[in-house]
Order: structure tokens, then sequence, then C-alpha cells
């Protein structure tokens, strides 16, 4: 029997998928749980139709990551701090900080340890699961 996954079911599919399981699985399990409904030709032209749409907006946040990627790698990005004796900080440089001066999320910035001395450190920005773009952070006295 062939039925479009309503949401995504361990071992057999994501939402919108459609698959073929047996009539008692699909009438005793998926279907009355709201898993799954059968597979007309509406409801597959539905699917389809709304695959496609998020299929669109994947492909655009994906090129719009990748665009944001080429900006940052050319930007020239220097934070200045306080310093006190031998390069060291008053405090810290954090990936708050960092994401504030890059106008970004701070849970996309990857930093091992928090900036603790004056000089320039690579940090990765995460835009996208599939964009990560290494960017040269600059901390000079102020």
């Amino acid at each position: 029997m062939k039925v479009v996954l309503t949401k995504k079911v361990l071992n057999l599919g994501e939402a919108g998928d459609i698959v073929e399981v047996t009539a008692g699985y699909a009438r005793n399990m998926l279907i009355p749980k709201g898993w799954a409904k059968m597979a007309t030709s509406t409801v597959e032209n539905l699917a389809n139709q709304a695959k496609e749409k998020q299929a669109n907006t994947e492909k655009k946040v994906l090129d719009n990551a990748k665009a944001k990627a080429e900006k940052l790698q050319k930007e020239n990005v220097v934070i200045e701090a306080k310093v006190g004796e031998n390069g060291k900080l008053f405090g810290s440089i954090t990936a708050k900080d960092i994401a504030e001066k890059l106008k970004i999320d701070k849970h996309q910035v990857k930093l091992a340890s928090p900036i603790k001395s004056v000089g320039i450190f690579p940090v990765s920005i995460r835009l996208h699961e599939k964009v990560i773009v290494d960017v040269n952070i600059e901390v000079t006295g102020k």
C-alpha cells in the first residue's frame, strides 16, 4: 500500500516521502496516529509540490550563506580592547564579541577558547551546515 508520510518515521522516511508499506502497518499504525495519509493522486501531487518548495527555499538559504561567506573572507576584522602589560587583555574577546562585530548569531562562531592576548587569530564561522568560513580576527590594543 502506498502512503505519504506526514512526519518523519524512523527507518521509513521523511515527511512528504511516498513509501510502500504493508496494508496492516498503514491501517493500524501510520494512518491512525497521523503519521501518514493514503497516497491518492491529489495527496501525492501536494507532497511533491511541498518538497519542491522546500528544496527551493533550502537552495536560497544556501546561496545566501555562500554569498555572506565570500563577503566575510574579504573583510578585515579588527577588534580593539584594553591591553595591559605584555600584550595581555583586560578581560577577553569572546564569541559574542566577534558575532556582534560581524553582525551574525553568536552560535555560528566556533571559538575554542576566549582570546586573551593581542594578535591575529583564525576563527571558524559556520553560516550553514555546508558553509564554514575561516576568518582572521585581529585584536589590537586601545
